[in-house]
């Protein structure tokens, strides 16, 4: 087996150094490195602020007769440190080019900000809610398109105002690309949800399933990390059904397959010690001794009446503002014996974040934890928000490590920070971190040796500290690697090139030492840009 992954890795190489034969970042064959170039008096690109790079789009819009969504080629501006989703759905904002398309997404709405996490997306909007449910059911389907366009990202939830609004009172769940026309799309949500069936006594219950976004973490257990997955219920089920099976499955695990199977935030000893309650929360000028106003029971779920609202009838009120009363889950929680050692700030996060995403209406949770003696402890002073763990859902990007042959560079997926994964600085100080897993790190270097990091047009500049060189000279001569020292100088370069250009707007990487150019360090030429080498990488 680990011969044929050796050959594997050399034959992946070997179509590398055929392809780049040509190119200024070229490989002759396994050993040897670009033929010497001349002194370049090029110059770097000098960072300029406020500089965007662009890419071209499609962005879904309405159809002239309203019956279809329809792809429209936009070239997008974004910034530094900004995804394509965020780009294409602010695209999306600004409506058609095209005179024979309708806007997707109503006037009124402002996008708050898009948050990624693996393979879902959560989009943010405050402003004014659409009058018509319609209109909200459009815009999410036109979102779903464009973002799957722009970033290939397959799951997607919209919130207003920090919460998810929900359909006549019922979930509507992590939506994807939607494959029927529009007008078929509509009629058929019409047709699922206006219409609850009341069954005679004694036959199957009848039941539905949609796609809820669960979250985990990894490894690091530093972060949350959102997870696709499919939920089945009865069509009656009420909030606090849902709550149980979200609960269940949580504890559960990941379902996931392939290289990132993510770890259950909730340890499997705890458990729910009472019935989920829901309340209104108090005016916040005008709370009661335990922060409650007078208990509200909980919204009919449908059972009465639901069939007969039209589509065209608005949601439920959305989101309430500052003042007003505020819908919560009130969930009280019972630790095992496996429960010792609960990150409950981890733990807070992925109820919140998970429960809040798809029960309809939710604004937030309030958790309290059953103590042995029998004493309630309040984990928050009134309740938890989505709002308060924007900066705990991880994103995963790729680090490129080489193998301990020094034939190939292995792809790493890393959690970091969702706001902050489209910042070069942040993948390069990740990299040189390490643990490398697969592969093997740089243990020479870390983000102490970067001065800084910057884009411009296409062109990432790293400006290694004084001493880079020589620093890099003495890593190709030590004993400490398992890499052969010929192919040591070949993997450090292309692990960082490699790795910054996985950034979209990132095509090329020209690294500085104190800002002055570099030469030669061994066999590599370092006084012009370095584009990728994708043949380099084994995607294992």
């Amino acid at each position: 087996m680990k011969n044929a992954r050796k050959f594997i890795r050399f034959a992946a190489l070997t179509l590398a150094l055929l392809l780049a034969a040509a190119a200024l970042s070229a490989c002759s064959d396994e050993t040897e490195y670009p033929p010497a170039l001349p002194e370049s008096s090029a110059t770097p690109p000098a960072a300029v602020e406020g500089e965007d790079a662009s890419f071209k789009a499609q962005l879904y819009f309405v159809s002239e007769d309203g019956r279809k969504l329809y792809p429209e080629e936009h070239t997008l501006a974004y910034g530094t440190g900004k995804s394509r989703a965020e780009a294409a759905v602010n695209g999306l904002l600004a409506g058609p080019e095209s005179a024979l398309l309708r806007p997707s997404v109503p006037a009124g709405l402002y996008l708050e900000h898009v948050e990624l996490s693996l393979d879902v997306c959560n989009v943010y909007f405050t402003g004014d809610f659409p009058e018509e449910i319609r209109a909200w059911l459009t815009a999410r389907a036109a979102i779903a398109a464009t973002v799957y366009a722009a970033e290939g990202i397959g799951a997607v939830n919209v919130f207003f105002n920090g919460v998810e609004p929900g359909y006549l009172e019922r979930p509507l769940g992590t939506l994807s690309p939607v494959s029927d026309a529009l007008d078929v799309y509509l009629r058929n949500m019409e047709q699922d949800y206006a219409v609850i069936p009341n069954l005679p006594q004694g036959e199957a219950v009848a039941y539905e399933t949609h796609q809820a976004t669960l979250y985990f973490t990894d490894v690091s257990r530093s972060l949350l990390v959102a997870r696709k997955t499919e939920l089945t219920y009865a069509v009656d089920a009420s909030p606090a059904d849902l709550v149980a099976l979200v609960f269940d499955r949580l504890i559960a695990g990941d379902s996931g397959a392939g290289e990132n199977i993510l770890e259950p935030v909730l340890p499997a000893g705890v458990s729910i010690a009472a019935m989920p309650e829901f309340y209104y929360y108090g005016e916040r000028s005008n709370l009661t001794v335990d922060g409650y106003a007078t208990p509200t029971p909980s919204p009919d779920w449908g059972k009465d009446g639901a069939s007969q609202t039209p589509l065209e009838t608005p949601l439920a009120p959305p989101a309430p503002q500052d003042g007003e009363k505020a819908y919560i889950l009130d969930l009280t929680l019972r630790y095992g014996a496996q429960s010792a050692g609960v990150d409950e700030s981890l733990l807070c996060a992925a109820l919140t974040m998970t429960l809040t995403g798809y029960i309809p209406g939710l604004d937030g949770v309030r958790i309290a934890i059953v103590e042995p003696d029998g004493s309630k402890r309040v984990l928050c002073e009134d309740y938890f928000e989505r709002t308060d763990f924007r900066g705990a859902v991880g994103c995963g990007v790729k680090l490129y490590y080489p193998d301990e042959e020094g034939l190939t560079l292995l792809a790493a997926t890393r959690i970091v920070p969702s706001a902050s994964a489209y910042d070069p600085a942040l993948r390069l100080s990740e990299l040189l971190s390490g643990p490398a897993d697969p592969g093997v790190a740089y243990p020479d270097f870390t983000q102490d040796d970067v001065l800084g990091v910057y884009v411009s047009n296409g062109t990432a500049v790293v400006n290694w500290k004084a001493g880079f060189a020589g620093k890099l000279r003495a890593m190709l001569a030590g004993a400490e690697s398992p890499i052969p020292k010929e192919r040591r100088e070949l993997m450090f370069v292309y692990g960082v090139i490699n790795t910054l250009c996985n950034l979209p707007y990132v095509e090329r990487v020209w690294m500085l030492e104190d800002g002055g150019k570099l030469g030669a360090i061994r066999e590599l030429y370092l006084g012009n840009p370095l584009v990728p080498s994708p043949g380099l990488v084994l995607e294992e």
